[in-house]
């Protein structure tokens, strides 16, 4: 039996949540916006930064004691491996350099401590969100979730292709790359809550396509795609951003300035990725050569800006259809073309760009992740969980029963 997950699905009460994690913001806002999804659901949370120092002395098994009744933990923990707790003092440094952490050193000293302890855990489900390079993990850290029988939150088997090193030589990259989380998904999908981004309330723009300052954009990194995409657009007399903040902020990395852990420079490098997005027409991404589900492929449509992009196996699964919420780029040689009709189409590239917003609002955003989350853990409580999947747009969580 499946249960579709719609906009229309009946009330189901919420089993009572422990957000367990070290409170920390990253360019990324991702996380911050799960954290809002699991406040929807009357989440409790505990943890470096979200609790008091008596709360943290006491310990996780006393916290959940004196507050019990709980039904899932969530966590991110299991991605601090033991190497980051060797030389403490040298790996918080190095820790804090990447994130805005809203908690002390004597606090990241417990971290360990608490991870430990959920493991241990054997009458609560635990769910991990699954948040690091899935083309770059050991085996021996796979092995243990699967054997503690732990719930994931990732991008399933769906959207992750088996990679061959040799057909990744274009990217800067493809080194030390691995097929372990591949074949891990597909065995352990039963287990598997099937996505991952979230796009946040604040990230919609509604302002029409006319009017916007630039008619095209190619933001983030520059895989292969993205920099034969800008080279050619280059030649031509064609609007677009400058991508400055790019080169300033890699310039203060390279110095030593710790800018992805200063709050007001993270915040304003995420102003100035969001502006050139929304004040674009058009918008190239992709996933490189490996088709990894980015961000950047809700973030434009929720802007109100056409996504431009080669279409993956996975892009109709997730609600992706050519010319009526996003454009379709077979070879990168053929963009001027697709410019110079749709430039001079914008009533037909408006209908595109508010279907495609209309897309990521309805299935991809803070409130449908809070209703996919909620059906999907009431399913995990009641053990009758058994995957998930994605099909015309729509989460479908599949039942054991």
């Amino acid at each position: 039996m499946i249960i579709k997950d719609k906009k229309q699905s009946i009330q189901i009460k919420n089993p009572k949540i422990l957000y367990v994690d070290a409170y920390n913001e990253y360019l990324n806002p991702t996380e911050k916006h799960y954290l809002t999804v699991i406040k929807n659901l009357g989440a409790t949370f505990y943890g470096p930064g979200f609790s008091t120092k008596n709360e943290l002395e006491l310990g996780l098994r006393k916290f959940i004691e004196l507050n019990g009744g709980f039904d899932i933990i969530i966590t991110t923990l299991f991605s601090y491996e033991d190497n980051l707790f060797l030389d403490s003092k040298k790996t918080f440094i190095s820790y804090i350099k990447n994130r805005y952490s809203f908690h002390t050193y004597e606090e990241f000293c417990l971290i360990k401590n608490i991870r430990d302890a959920i493991f241990e855990i054997k009458d609560i489900k635990i769910i991990y969100r699954f948040g690091f390079d899935y083309y770059n993990v050991e085996n021996s850290f796979l092995e243990k979730l699967e054997k503690n029988n732990i719930y994931i939150i990732t991008t399933g088997k769906q959207f992750i292709k088996q990679i061959e090193n040799k057909s990744l030589l274009s990217e800067k990259f493809a080194q030390n790359l691995n097929n372990n989380f591949y074949d891990f998904v597909h065995r352990y999908d039963s287990n598997i809550i099937s996505f991952y981004h979230i796009i946040g309330e604040d990230e919609f723009k509604y302002n029409n396509i006319e009017n916007r300052k630039y008619d095209f954009s190619v933001q983030g990194i520059l895989y292969d795609n993205r920099k034969k995409i800008l080279k050619q657009i280059k030649k031509y007399n064609y609007t677009l951003p400058v991508r400055w903040h790019n080169t300033f902020y890699s310039l203060l990395s390279r110095a030593g300035f710790p800018i992805y852990s200063n709050y007001i420079f993270m915040n304003l490098y995420q102003l100035l990725f969001k502006y050139n997005i929304f004040q674009s027409k058009l918008s190239f991404t992709d996933g490189s050569q490996a088709d990894v589900f980015v961000r950047k492929f809700l973030e434009i449509p929720a802007s109100r800006t056409v996504l431009v992009s080669k279409p993956t196996e996975w892009f109709e699964a997730i609600g992706f259809k050519d010319k009526i919420n996003f454009i379709s780029i077979k070879k990168t040689s053929d963009v001027l073309d697709i410019f110079n009709y749709w430039l001079r189409n914008t009533q037909d590239l408006q209908t595109i760009a508010d279907n495609g917003q209309k897309l990521i609002y309805e299935n991809h955003s803070v409130g449908a992740r809070t209703i996919q989350l909620k059906n999907s853990f009431q399913k995990i409580v009641d053990n009758e969980y058994f995957g998930s999947y994605w099909e015309d747009g729509i989460f479908n969580v599949v039942n054991k029963s």
